[in-house]
């Protein structure tokens, strides 16, 4: 493979054959573009015979590398991180199964792939499981500061589209920087109930941190695609309809959480105390809606996760400027009245 060209797409599957192949073929298809695509597919332990229908339809060829997940490993987030160790191309992403790549994507990848940038990104948009929306040619991506851009996962809404992208599929980093991912999901993530619950056990908020951190870590800028470069399917199992509005709320909420001490770090107090005062403000309407909805051990966890932040808070001297855009904040939502999940959920361009 040639590794200055080539992406890899680490794909998670499990008993998705109908689509499975329709993921994978939006992939290799870049091959006509001047890219060297591998679809790193592991599955975890189909029974619906996906692997024989992979290695049947893809036996011997380069691009495709099929994975058997041991069952006492299995599930999407250690698919994920047995994938990290899997990939020797320079760039890469996840993508889910149901996922399909725009045939004009290339246009996405291109200041990547010419060093132009070390981190780009784009938008998806939803469409039914079993058709294909229609993709219209890119835009050039356009470079973008970083923290502009992050600040956009921290409640602002500068930049022109009505959603921040979450997929990873509508992003491409380097292999480095996905290994840094690793590392800080699986420390993150492995500390208290709540975090293991969402983050590992539902994938809620892992896919956010790749975003955040890739943005966090940048040095030579980034890109930002105004375009749709994905498609997300709709059907019973995705996960928003699997999982309800405040474990994916809260599981985004962790995801910013576990990037704020970097934010911290920066020195930069009017960022850090917006980005606590959101999440300070988050945090408590969460505590509120789950008591509402009697989830008594999620609120106890949550309780812990704000008193940390308040700690944090306090030791940055952040404590004051934090409430008074967490104020803010609560009144911008009750006015406005979108929710997190509705500005998350399904990135798209206005």
């Amino acid at each position: 493979m040639d590794t200055e060209n080539g992406i890899s797409f680490i794909l998670p599957t499990r008993n998705r054959v109908a689509v499975l192949r329709r993921a994978v073929e939006s992939c290799i298809s870049l091959s006509s573009h001047g890219i060297d695509p591998l679809v790193i597919v592991i599955d975890g332990g189909s029974s619906d015979g996906s692997l024989d229908d992979m290695r049947t339809r893809y036996n011997g060829d380069r691009r495709v590398q099929l994975v058997s997940q041991c069952p006492e490993s299995s599930g999407f987030m250690n698919a994920c991180f047995l994938g990290t160790t899997l990939v020797h191309t320079k760039f890469v992403t996840f993508m889910y199964d149901d996922d399909v790549l725009s045939p004009f994507i290339a246009t996405m990848y291109a200041p990547v792939l010419e060093n132009r940038a070390e981190f780009v990104m784009g938008f998806g948009r939803v469409g039914p499981v079993d058709e294909v929306i229609k993709f219209r040619p890119l835009p050039d991506p356009v470079p973008a500061d970083p923290i502009t851009v992050l600040e956009q996962y921290f409640g602002a809404r500068d930049l022109p589209y009505t959603a921040v992208p979450v997929s990873p599929i509508c992003c491409l980093t380097t292999l480095d920087h996905l290994q840094e991912w690793d590392r800080r999901v699986q420390q993150f993530a492995s500390r208290g109930f709540l975090r293991r619950h969402l983050m590992l056990g539902r994938n809620i908020g892992p896919d956010l941190m790749l975003y955040m951190t890739g943005l966090l870590r940048s040095t030579g800028g980034v890109s930002v695609c105004y375009g749709t470069v994905a498609q997300f399917s709709t059907h019973p199992d995705s996960m928003t309809v699997r999982f309800d509005a405040l474990d994916l709320d809260i599981g985004y909420w962790l995801a910013r959480l576990s990037v704020f001490q970097d934010i911290v770090g920066r020195g930069d107090t009017r960022l850090a105390a917006a980005c606590g005062g959101y999440l300070l403000a988050r945090g408590a309407a969460f505590i509120l809606r789950g008591l509402a909805s009697r989830k008594f051990r999620y609120v106890t966890a949550l309780v812990g996760e704000v008193r940390g932040l308040t700690t944090s808070l306090l030791g940055a001297r952040l404590m004051l400027p934090a409430l008074r855009r967490a104020v803010a904040d609560a009144v911008r939502r009750a006015t406005r009245g979108p929710t997190l999940t509705s500005l998350l959920e399904h990135s798209s361009i206005t």
